[in-house]
């Protein structure tokens, strides 16, 4: 274990001497520090003297400031003892004394071993933005009362219904048991501040909201409360799922197949993953809510480590919707909608598509790997998983060379619905330009995904469009997506609303809509995946560099772990994407990770690693 050099001057405003002389004869105690010295391969502990001022303070998990190579950084205590060795530094002050509970600790340690990466780059998502010298709140930690565990665990994904918002089932269930403490991860702001304003309405107290929007001292408060005892509920987006709840009992999250609860930094953790090994290493139950599951999630309700709840038995059955289909016009759906309220029309946004299917079977266009096909440029066919390219394309299925390219817009659409339905109060509502106010009672709202406005009685119709568009994005994922999104918008609908579906009535996604079964879908292509060996049924990794490095590197793995990886190398030749085997992944990152210590004692540029990629 490594040690830091002495210093030889004494301590003087701050400056402390190697050694301290003491009137007590209590043994000395040292400390074992993860510090933030920003070099990939010294990422273990040093050590470090305590004096008897912070003696108190300075625990397992304690956040300090410590000298470093000249500069004052931040480190993690990772444990205290009676100090062994002579000629250390002292640690210099504490920035929180009750930073990380032994069970962050060990989270903290689990995603370091799955992920490759050093233990800061986690630490920094799981703290709030710190004072080098505190001028608020004291850091020393006032004792709290033992809060008991939930008495029978439960890992349980409440299934929503079309019609039934998530938010106000998460809510109902807050009020139904207010005592239990629980922690909610939601994928939005504009959800955050939704379920908070219901349960702020509800009477519930004890509310803290906790995330990367809040300021840093608002921060700073929000950690303070919920590791004091002194939030009940803590509500948030994805790096909430760090936030330490004293006494958790349960753990809530809120549509976990959302790209919102990936975190788009190294080391890109999600939040599903997190949620289940906070859940594991706790004991605490752990609950997902959703209008429909990821295929990652529907893996763990198959093999029956997560059990499944719908609320089909709780709600009144509505009376048979409308719902039309491709190619059928949605001039109908509007006009059946617009007699119990507001319409919303779901569109993709303005950009140009470079995706297709067959003009003859509309069949997906994929490669032999099971990536999908895109045009790259013209006369150019490339898989977006491999390296394969093609002068010209045919269709695996019906053998049909000629494909349909697709685009949609939000103006262009508003313009249309304003001449077909004249003197309809119509609004274009996109993330730069939201709508405000309350909507009229008949009116037209054509709204881009996700900050589609709410209506308080759902809406009387909505018209699902750019489904072919959607579908055929250059994504593994692009139909499971799709699905995904549309379940979502329809939780917004009223209860007798009519729908219409921009996909052909024998499609799977269409046929999950009209028998409001998510999983119908899902479970076909669960089976697909399985085929192919994609996610969830292997792991994917994926490592970008320059060129020559990624040809070299993919020579020595493929050379290494014969017949437990395959690779492929992006078109551009800078990324290199690893399928692996669940039983052998473990290995090949234990690997990959000697090969980043490698590179940072040769001090060449870092790979850039990325384990299990939303985006495929």
């Amino acid at each position: 274990m490594a040690t830091e050099k002495p210093l030889s001057l004494r301590r003087q405003k701050g400056v402390y001497q190697s050694s301290r002389s003491s009137s007590s004869n209590k043994p000395a105690k040292q400390a074992e520090i993860f510090v933030d010295n920003g070099v990939f391969h010294l990422d273990e502990t040093y050590s470090y003297s305590i004096s008897e001022e912070l003696e108190n303070e300075v625990r397992s998990g304690s956040v300090v400031w410590v000298p470093f190579n000249n500069k004052k950084v931040l480190g993690i205590v990772r444990a205290v003892g009676i100090s062994t060795k002579t000629g250390l530094k002292y640690v210099d002050s504490v920035a929180l004394s009750s930073g990380f509970s032994p069970p962050l600790l060990e989270l903290a340690e689990r995603l370091y071993q799955r992920h490759v990466t050093s233990r800061f780059d986690l630490f920094r998502f799981m703290l709030p933005p710190l004072l080098k010298r505190s001028t608020e709140s004291p850091v020393h930690a006032p004792e709290i009362p033992t809060i008991g565990k939930t008495v029978s665990l439960h890992r349980i994904y409440v299934q929503c219904e079309i019609g039934e918002r998530n938010l106000e089932t998460v809510a109902h269930s807050l009020l139904k048991d207010p005592s239990r403490r629980r922690l909610v991860v939601l994928p939005t702001l504009r959800d955050v501040i939704t379920l908070r304003e219901i349960l702020e309405k509800s009477g519930v107290t004890g509310v803290v909201e906790f995330g990367s929007h809040l300021t840093p001292r608002e921060r700073r408060e929000a950690f303070h409360l919920a590791s004091h005892g002194d939030a009940t509920v803590v509500v948030g987006t994805r790096s909430a799922i760090f936030a330490p709840v004293h006494g958790l009992q349960e753990i809530v999250v809120i549509d976990e197949h959302s790209s919102h609860h990936y975190e788009i930094k190294s080391p890109f953790w999600n939040t599903r993953d997190i949620a289940i090994l906070r859940s594991e290493i706790e004991g605490v139950s752990l609950v997902f809510v959703g209008n429909s599951a990821s295929l990652e999630l529907l893996r763990l309700v198959e093999s029956g480590w997560i059990k499944t709840k719908s609320r089909t038995s709780l709600l009144p059955r509505p009376r048979r919707r409308l719902i039309v289909t491709s190619p059928d016009s949605y001039h109908s759906v509007i006009k059946d909608g617009l007699k119990r309220g507001p319409v919303l029309l779901s569109v993709v946004d303005k950009h140009y598509s470079n995706v297709f299917n067959c003009e003859r079977c509309r069949t997906v266009a994929r490669c032999e790997c099971g990536g999908r096909v895109i045009i790259e440029s013209k006369n150019v066919f490339a898989c977006s998983l491999c390296d394969k390219k093609e002068s010209a394309w045919r269709c695996r299925e019906c053998g049909e060379s000629r494909i349909r390219t697709f685009r949609f817009g939000a103006e262009r659409i508003t313009e249309d619905i304003g001449k077909s339905f004249p003197g309809i109060p119509i609004f274009l509502n996109t993330a730069g330009k939201l709508l405000e106010g309350d909507l009229p009672g008949r009116s037209i709202v054509v709204s881009t995904f996700g900050v589609e406005p709410l209506h308080p009685q759902g809406y009387g119709a909505i018209v699902l469009l750019g489904g072919e568009e959607l579908v055929n994005r250059p994504l593994i994922r692009s139909e499971e997506e799709t699905l995904h999104r549309w379940f979502k918008i329809l939780s917004y609908l009223h209860k007798e609303g009519a729908v219409f579906i921009s996909l052909p009535s024998q499609h799977g996604i269409a046929q999950a809509i009209i028998q409001q079964k998510p999983t119908k879908f899902l479970n076909s292509d669960l089976v697909e995946r399985s085929k192919a060996l994609l996610p969830p049924h292997s792991r994917l990794i994926t490592i970008s560099s320059d060129s020559l490095t990624i040809v070299s590197l993919r020579q020595k793995l493929e050379s290494e772990f014969s017949g437990k990886l395959t690779s492929h190398i992006s078109t551009n030749g800078g990324t290199m994407t690893l399928k692996v085997d669940h039983r052998s992944s473990n290995e090949i990152l234990v690997a990959l990770r000697a090969l980043q210590k490698l590179r940072s004692i040769k001090n060449k540029k870092l790979l850039s690693i990325h384990v299990d990629p939303y985006e495929i």
